[in-house]
């Protein structure tokens, strides 16, 4: 077959070759032949993370970068089956990595027949990567040898991640008809191969998404540039799980079919393919993170690279959030282990690694917010601000509810994968009452910072309690009505800005690989830490607690990897202890 052919072509031709050969149609394995496509179009596949949909002809293969959302029941698929022609010729089909059966005119499919074959696959409901930056997602579509679109790119960058701004939402009456690429090159009408007379799909460009949310049913935990994807898979069902990050390569397809017509006994009715596109999955990569910045799977050598930076990445950085926090070092210096804080274990219902800070000013506190999201946007490849105004808790939903009705999820804004920096803008709190979706929200928002879960609702159930990993700032005018672990009063001296982060490549690099860092603690520092704990307590029992030594440790630790080190030094230790301190005096 030509190397041009689309990817369902090959595999037909390798299911009719199977069966020619007298081996069970139903045992058609075609996994070697995958690997043979993907490898001779690795460069030339499309990202759906950063090209308009109408650019690409169904049947194509794709790339998505994306989370898992929502997984669905296991649905029944028609595998094998037999087409009858009007002339009574009978042929042997596979609908495998297709939404439905496509028959030609004059073609009927006869499902009585002996020879059809009934398998089980997966659907799962999956949104691009949320608050994932245009930075982080076009240097993963070069990556992957995928073409960037500087119009998507730009939707997303100059907007502050932290306001839901009010937009004209397009209905589907104004969305226009699209053209497609086919691989070889040509444009082509998208039209349904199951009627050649039906009318042409409307389409949605990815560029749209940033502005449509939840108001078309999108499902979407906060606004994206990307529409969020059907991914059926053909294998283990249960492997994936709600917040897991996936890389997906599979074939991309557009069922025209009314979402009224697609309930059968087979399969429940799915969202309308002219918004949420299917991709059938070939293969993928479970990811471990989403910074295009360091390596996946990452292994211990990234650390010794990101040491030998770390000096020069740490200056850089601390000088950057000095300047957003007004001229304060300490409060950059705490900022600066707030970004590198990650959930390293769980014990019990602790999780921990986790630093949640406050930082509070009295009249900069909104300005403040403004320059440390603008830092961090840069640095950081995902990250949202979340305003805590009495108007945006009774409205918004922050966490996860079970629709039965709709046998979905519905997203909360708090459904963000691991590693997601979260910012809280307590400046924008106003006087007012807060409903009961308002206090429901702002529960769920504390979970989030003490426990480091976001409870998930179901009907006649309690609450399930989902891990999560969101290093979260708090950004008030006062001390936070939050329970953060880390409350700072900012000294403010200048003017709080977002300047521009100097050898941002670097930066970005020694972040991803430091948040990823454990570290060690030997015996005579392990020794240093509890005679000092005993000395502290004797000093002052009423006090210190289990709690502050365990803080302590937490900060010294956040200390030594922000220096390049996975080894804690007496020296980080007494430089936490320090902090503290000077924290604590202005309390």
């Amino acid at each position: 077959m030509a190397s041009s052919a689309m990817p369902l072509e090959v595999i037909d031709e390798h299911f009719q070759a199977h069966i020619a050969s007298g081996n069970l149609p139903q045992a058609f394995d075609p996994s070697d032949h995958i690997q043979s496509l993907l490898a001779s179009r690795a460069s030339t596949m499309p990202s759906l993370n950063v090209v308009n949909r109408d650019a690409i002809a169904p049947g194509s293969l794709v790339h998505f970068r994306c989370m898992v959302q929502d997984t669905f029941n296991p649905e029944i698929y028609l595998d094998v089956y037999e087409e009858v022609a009007s002339n009574g010729d009978r042929r042997l089909r596979t609908s495998r990595f297709r939404d439905t059966t496509e028959t030609p005119d004059g073609v009927t499919v006869e499902y009585d027949s002996p020879q059809c074959h009934f398998k089980n696959r997966q659907t799962l409901y999956c949104v691009p990567i949320p608050a994932e930056h245009a930075w982080a997602r076009d240097a993963y579509a070069q990556e992957q040898g995928a073409p960037s679109q500087p119009g998507m790119a730009e939707v997303s960058a100059g907007k502050r991640a932290a306001e839901d701004d009010d937009e004209d939402m397009p209905t589907p009456a104004e969305m226009t008809a699209p053209t497609a690429m086919v691989e070889g090159g040509e444009a082509v009408p998208v039209v349904d191969k199951r009627s050649r007379s039906s009318a042409s799909a409307p389409s949605v460009s990815s560029s749209t998404f940033e502005s449509m949310g939840q108001a078309t049913d999108l499902n979407l935990p906060v606004k994206a540039t990307a529409p969020p994807v059907l991914v059926r898979i053909y294998a283990d069902e249960d492997q994936f799980k709600v917040y897991d990050m996936v890389d997906f390569v599979g074939i991309y397809t557009l069922d025209l079919t009314p979402p009224e017509q697609q309930q059968s006994f087979l399969a429940p009715p799915r969202p309308d393919g002219t918004l949420v596109p299917r991709v059938h999955a070939l293969t993928w990569t479970t990811l471990s993170h989403s910074n295009p910045m360091i390596p996946h799977p990452a292994d211990d050598s990234i650390f010794a690279e990101a040491g030998a930076h770390a000096e020069g990445a740490r200056a850089a950085l601390i000088q950057a959030l000095v300047e957003a926090t007004g001229g304060d070092n300490l409060a950059a210096e705490y900022t600066l282990l707030n970004l590198l804080s990650s959930v390293w274990a769980r014990r019990d219902d602790e999780a921990i690694g986790k630093l949640s800070i406050n930082l509070s000013h009295r009249t900069e506190g909104s300005a403040m917010h403004d320059a440390l999201v603008g830092v961090i946007q840069q640095v950081m490849p995902k990250s949202h601000s979340v305003p805590l105004s009495i108007d945006y808790l009774n409205q918004a939903r922050m966490n996860p509810k079970k629709d039965y009705d709709l046998e979905r999820l519905e997203a909360g804004v708090l459904q963000l994968s691991d590693g997601t920096h979260l910012t809280l803008n307590e400046t924008s709190m106003n006087q007012g009452q807060l409903a009961e979706r308002g206090v429901k929200n702002l529960l769920a928002i504390q979970q989030v910072i003490q426990n480091q879960t976001v409870p998930f609702e179901f009907e006649h159930m309690e609450p399930r309690f989902f891990p999560c990993n969101l290093p979260t700032l708090i950004i008030s005018e006062g001390k936070s009505m939050l329970p953060a672990e880390i409350k700072l009063p900012v000294e403010v001296t200048q003017p709080c800005q977002a300047t521009e982060v100097q050898n941002v490549g670097v930066v970005r690099a020694y972040l991803g690989c430091m948040r990823l860092a454990r570290v060690e603690i030997p015996e005579d520092v392990q020794g240093l830490i509890e005679n000092d704990f005993v000395a502290m307590r004797q000093a002052n029992p009423k006090v210190v607690q289990a709690s502050s030594l365990h803080m302590l440790i937490t900060l010294a630790k956040l200390l030594a990897v922000s220096r390049g080190s996975l080894v804690l030094a007496g020296d980080d230790y007494l430089a936490a202890k320090a902090m503290e301190e000077a924290r604590k005096a202005r309390t």
